[in-house]
């Protein structure tokens, strides 16, 4: 397709005439669109890397802002926890000396102003005491506060959400509380120190954000602790409803670009949970500000990229007509090698596929990008049929010797979906400019048609040949029958017209089931058979026959759960085909043996006889159509040659091998090797 579509636009540029400048350019666009593409997209990555860089860094500031407050308060509550466990201190509130005891720590508060107030409480939440001039709320009830609920879950140290004091100055704050517990861990009571707004604020003044940017901090329930832009000692504002805090409730960590209806503007917002005190630090600032050095780079680049195109599209232009000289000859090149009704293909030193013709795909089944520079060996596969060995004598002796080689009759190539065809081949050196061999060129056809035509044409002349004798034996018995008076004689030549009818009712059922094997419309129909089953039917059938012959015919007993998924007609008939050889080759006084047993998830079947055996020049003719024993009088043998050919087919479908061994004078055994499933 692209080779075609750069033909086409090639030979547009060539030939067009000079008037026509709109189809020159609209061509000579579709060249450059690859390059302005590839310009867009190097811009478009480098917008996605600078944004992601801008936004990298601002959640870093949030992570940073997050970091220093989880540390800022873990020291809180260090702080709280010291104060709680002095020993005095303890002993004091044990003793419900409550004034005492916080007289003992309020002399730290100097040593530490983030402190605003301290308090004690008992452990049901009443206030017992605290510092400070208005002692209005001492002796009341805060067991509903957050700091209660928060300290006695677990009687652990617990910050607080932002609250305003009960008490004179009535400031905003959070409140970080520790358990005072005993030696023996009884909760006494719990301590608290308010902490101002402000203080929390000048944790995260320092850290720099850039242009107009801000940090703020809200707490676990949402509420304002830290905004730049609202009072420390205002009212408590609920930010539960901004999308920043929401998404920082969903996933933690992360940014998030939003518009700001009070500024009238985008804002982008960096955010990070602490999950140790459910709260929130956010890094905002304005999309403009966030944006402002991607901006001046982008613009830089732009201008950059564009001087790129305006050369690439040059450097094209110029490609353009050189490609249709080369084009054209490879076009005329291209149509000659597909016009050819052979398989071609070439080869370098090594044998990796240089060249694959339209025929070649069509004849093996592999496309050429699938073949291209790859060994030509394992995708032509050229087989010799009597001995399944591999037949590249001829190339081997193009690409050694220079010298052109034809492939012996009876080999056939495995195409990909294993199909195996009959081919006429044949393999020519390659030659460079110093007469040194650098490859092969190889031919080859498909022989499929004429093969089938003169094997049918054989099979029709063997298959009359083969009916000739039974039908003379029966013609000759009935002119006989009806000139004879004597009872014994016409029975005896009507045996004889009989068993001929026989032959040939056999010899038409076999070119019937041939017919089928060899049109491919052969199909196993899979079903469970039981094979005491089966082998008892075939047992029944030779009764008879064994019988007659004098053959004894022995079964080794199997289970009569044993069984296997096959197609059960096709099996039978393949046990019968064996079967018969081993009755008809047989001596009088012999024995045939059928034996099954299953080895590596397969069934085998083993009959053996001890009958005539099979010649060592005839054992590779066996599975041929229409072979029969010349080492024995097949006169009076029903058959035509045909059974083993059918069995050999008929296993080949069901996904099972048959073989066999034999001596000569001494017997054959068969096996025959099924899947069990």
């Amino acid at each position: 397709m692209l080779d075609k579509s750069i033909d086409w636009i090639s030979d547009r540029l060539a030939n067009l005439k000079e008037k026509h400048l709109g189809i020159h350019i609209l061509l000579f666009s579709i060249f450059a669109v690859p390059i302005l593409a590839l310009t867009l997209f190097s811009y478009i990555n480098a917008v996605k890397g600078l944004t992601r860089i801008a936004l990298e860094r601002r959640e870093s500031v949030a992570s940073l802002s997050a970091t220093v407050v989880s540390e800022n308060l873990s020291h809180l509550e260090d702080l709280g926890v010291s104060f709680a466990s002095r020993m005095v201190f303890r002993r004091l509130v044990s003793e419900g000396k409550w004034l005492e005891a916080v007289g003992r720590v309020e002399n730290v508060l100097k040593d530490f102003p983030v402190v605003e107030r301290i308090g004690l409480f008992n452990p049901a939440g009443t206030v017992m005491a605290y510092t400070g001039s208005d002692q209005s709320a001492l002796g009341k009830d805060f067991s509903s506060r957050d700091y209660y609920k928060g300290v006695s879950r677990n009687w652990q140290p617990y910050v607080s959400e932002v609250f305003k004091a009960t008490v004179a100055p009535y400031l905003n704050g959070i409140m970080v509380a520790a358990p005072i517990k005993a030696d023996n861990g009884e909760v006494l009571g719990f301590l608290t120190m308010q902490i101002r707004l402000e203080s929390l604020f000048n944790w995260v003044s320092e850290i720099k954000i850039g242009g107009t940017g801000f940090i703020y901090i809200v707490d676990q329930n949402n509420h304002l602790v830290v905004h730049p832009k609202f009072p420390p000692q205002g009212e408590i504002v609920d930010f539960s409803d901004v999308s920043a805090v929401q998404k920082m409730r969903q996933e933690g960590g992360g940014i998030i670009t939003a518009f700001n209806q009070i500024e009238n503007e985008n804002r982008v917002t960096a955010f990070k949970s602490i999950p140790k005190y459910g709260w929130g630090v956010f890094a905002q600032e304005p999309v403009r500000s966030v944006f402002a050095d991607r901006n001046r780079k982008l613009l830089t680049d732009g201008i950059v990229y564009g001087f790129f195109v305006l050369f690439c599209l040059l450097l094209y232009y110029v490609f353009i007509k050189l490609l249709h000289v080369a084009n054209e000859r490879r076009r005329r090149e291209k149509i000659l090698l597909d016009s050819i009704g052979d398989g071609v293909a070439t080869i370098d030193r090594f044998w990796n596929i240089t060249l694959w013709s339209k025929s070649a795909e069509q004849i093996t089944g592999w496309r050429r990008e699938e073949v291209m520079n790859k060994p030509f060996r394992n995708f032509a596969k050229l087989i010799r049929e009597y001995d399944r060995k591999e037949n590249i004598a001829f190339i081997e002796e193009a690409i050694i010797y220079g010298r052109a080689g034809f492939l012996e009759d009876h080999t056939v190539l495995i195409a990909k979906d294993g199909k195996e065809i009959p081919v006429g081949d044949s393999a020519a050196p390659i030659f460079d400019s110093n007469g040194i061999i650098t490859g092969a060129i190889i031919v080859f056809r498909d022989i499929s048609m004429e093969k089938e035509s003169g094997s049918l044409k054989s099979d029709f002349a063997y298959a009359s040949h083969q009916l000739n004798t039974p039908v003379t034996k029966i013609l000759w018995s009935l002119e006989n029958v009806l000139n004879e008076t004597d009872s014994r004689k016409i029975k005896e030549k009507a045996g004889i017209a009989y068993q001929s009818a026989k032959s040939i009712q056999k010899l038409n059922s076999q070119l019937y089931l041939i017919s089928r094997i060899d049109q491919k419309v052969v199909i196993p129909k899979y079903e469970n058979v039981r094979l005491t089953d089966l082998i008892g039917e075939i047992t029944k059938d030779f009764q008879n026959i064994c019988k007659k012959c004098q053959i004894t015919f022995n079964i080794e007993p199997i289970s009569p759960a044993l069984g296997i998924k096959t197609d059960a007609k096709m099996l039978e008939r393949i046990l019968v085909e064996i079967t018969e050889n081993a009755t008809y080759y047989n001596k009088p006084g012999g024995s045939i043996n059928l034996k099954t047993n299953i080895q590596d998830n397969n069934i085998i079947f083993e009959l053996s006889d001890n009958g005539i055996g099979i010649a060592e020049d005839q054992k590779a003719l066996i599975f041929t159509k229409f072979f029969r024993g010349n080492n024995f009088d097949t006169t009076n043998i029903i058959g035509a040659g045909l059974g083993l050919f059918i069995a050999q087919n008929y296993i080949k479908q069901l996904g099972g091998k048959i073989w066999f061994s034999s001596e000569k004078d001494k017997g054959t055994t068969f096996f025959v090797s099924l899947p069990l499933s």
